[in-house]
């Protein structure tokens, strides 16, 4: 299974030493609206690398991982130790073609959350993958063996 396509975590999980990749719950309006803004920017950085021209459609997915010992286990840490990764499933449209059929995008972004709560931009948020998913794309991995 891939980091996009996280299952509920179960209980207690990261009392076993676990840091599970959660679903973030996207009818939460203020979440809902900050992922679509990681979503542009991931976007935009692939239009820059790939030299194409593609407009944000509509939000699909998105799961996420922090590292789970933050104020729960260290008293007064408000703050992950480490950056939160999210990973975004979105639909984009070719730009200045709406009758074009949207396609699905992956991208995989690294947030320094100290950093946003903050509004310090000394460690901006990263891009470390966007690509279009391709019907040959398969959303778990396969050993095969011949």
């Amino acid at each position: 299974m891939q980091p996009y396509d996280a299952i509920a975590v179960p209980p207690n999980s990261e009392l076993m030493g676990g840091n599970p990749i959660r679903i973030l719950d996207l009818t939460d309006d203020d979440d809902r609206t900050y992922i679509e803004h990681l979503s542009k920017f991931a976007l935009l950085s692939y239009q820059d690398k790939e030299g194409a021209s593609y407009e944000f459609h509509d939000l699909v997915k998105c799961t996420y991982w922090v590292d789970s010992c933050t104020s729960k286990y260290v008293p007064g840490n408000n703050y992950p130790f480490d950056p939160t990764k999210y990973y975004i499933t979105f639909k984009a449209k070719a730009k200045g073609d709406p009758s074009s059929s949207p396609k699905t995008f992956q991208a995989k972004l690294v947030v320094d959350e100290l950093n946003r709560k903050l509004a310090e931009k000394d460690k901006p948020t990263s891009v470390e993958e966007c690509r279009i998913c391709t019907e040959y794309w398969l959303p778990f991995s396969v050993n095969l063996k011949v």
